[in-house]
């Protein structure tokens, strides 16, 4: 698909340890769980009939919190938007 929009992503292989491959996997499945069951808990314990709000309110956070990662140097430098990556998106 990339290919035929003339876009081709630029990978830089990095050699990660097994032990920092672990447990960004680990992270991920816990904060992927964590996340599921939260919004369960949101909409079914609370009531809550506005799953689109809570998706917006999460998605909205998310870019807060990775912005912040990056102005405090926990994360590197993202690469810009551009619009032929939107595109391809």
């Amino acid at each position: 698909m990339a290919a035929l929009c003339g876009w081709m992503p630029h990978f830089h292989l990095i050699a990660l340890p097994l032990h920092a491959v672990l447990l960004s996997g680990v992270c991920y499945a816990l904060a992927s769980g964590t996340l599921t069951l939260l919004n369960k808990h949101a909409l079914d314990g609370f009531g809550f009939r506005c799953p689109s709000a809570l998706l917006c309110f999460q998605c909205v956070l998310t870019v807060v919190l990775v912005k912040a990662c990056e102005k405090l140097g926990l994360i590197k430098q993202l690469q810009p938007l551009k619009m032929d990556l939107i595109l391809v998106w």
